[in-house]
């Protein structure tokens, strides 16, 4: 008699072998109950009814924007309902979800609500908007917007597809320069529709000029490195990561963020008050330091610190 025993079948290799998780993902039956993503669909659900609920509670007159409000924030709350439903109830989680982990149906949702939300907060939170005065409405339309973005990345990671990860795993500071470049969008955005609907006359319009020059120049050098970090040949040639170039354009940032601050900011300035252009100057100015402390790590195994022959660990204010 043969001591011969059959092997348990060895499972497929998985389609997205680069992908962290893809190998070793569990294999058992999958849970809709237990999805990661679900507490984000309850975080949307709350804020969206947060909005619907301080748009009525509002007393602004009735405008096409009231009602654009009132639409995004129930149309909202009515998709992440719905999506809940599908993770916790059997019969509607059997037709939703079924044994997926990433269903499609839940990414088409996501991708939906993410441009929803984009244009939601372009519009909600802008200067003037109907967020002005009110910011339990400014707040919850930002926090579904962000939430909703992070359920989508989620979807992809357990996808095993591309996600936020696979863009920023290149250098330490490459994602303090997305969060630059978004800041400085916000920074430009906000100042050019605040000088659009206030019109300022004599030499007020200054701190205007100011606010967009910084937030565009925030927004090239951004985008500047982050080509470099993909490799760009026209930008990498003289733009190493982690080189002292680096370095120089955050300290550049650095410079122009201190005055933006004190000169937005100030009392009575232009962005004195609760809003995007008051939170994304101060953004863009704490987010430099996080680049120069992230710069280090990466220049101490850049070729630019070789072929300088420098010894970082040695540097001082001095060296820099």
């Amino acid at each position: 008699m043969s001591d011969f025993k059959e092997q348990p079948p060895i499972a497929p290799p998985s389609p997205y072998p680069s992908v962290l998780g893809a190998e070793t993902a569990p294999k058992e039956a999958y849970d809709a109950t237990m999805s990661p993503r679900l507490v984000h669909w309850y975080t949307i659900c709350a804020s969206s009814l947060i909005v619907f609920a301080s748009v009525l509670n509002t007393t602004i007159p009735p405008s096409p924007m009231l009602t654009y409000t009132i639409t995004a924030g129930s149309l909202s709350f009515g998709i992440a309902l719905l999506a809940i439903l599908f993770h916790i109830v059997p019969v509607c989680k059997f037709w939703a979800i079924g044994t997926e982990r990433a269903p499609v149906k839940e990414f088409v949702a996501l991708t939906f609500l993410t441009v929803w939300w984009i244009v939601a907060i372009a519009l909600i939170t802008q200067s003037g908007g109907i967020a002005t005065n009110s910011l339990n409405l400014y707040y919850s339309s930002w926090l579904a917007g962000i939430i909703t973005v992070i359920a989508l990345n989620n979807w992809f990671i357990t996808h095993g597809s591309l996600s936020a990860r696979d863009f920023v795993n290149t250098s330490p500071t490459l994602v303090a320069w997305y969060f630059m470049l978004l800041a400085s969008a916000v920074v430009m955005g906000s100042a050019a529709n605040l000088y659009s609907t206030t019109q300022p006359q004599g030499g007020d319009k200054s701190d205007f000029i100011y606010a967009i020059s910084i937030g565009t120049i925030g927004c090239f050098l951004s985008l500047l490195v982050i080509l470099a970090n993909f490799q760009v040949n026209a930008i990498a040639n003289f733009l190493i990561p982690g080189g002292f170039i680096e370095l120089f354009l955050s300290f550049s940032l650095l410079g122009l963020y201190i005055a933006g601050v004190i000169i937005l900011t100030r009392a009575n300035g232009i962005a004195s008050s609760a809003g995007n252009l008051y939170y994304s100057s101060w953004v863009c100015f704490f987010n430099t330091f996080w680049i120069i402390a992230k710069w280090r790590r990466k220049a101490e195994t850049t070729p630019q610190s070789v072929t300088d022959n420098h010894n970082l660990e040695g540097d001082n204010l001095e060296d820099l």
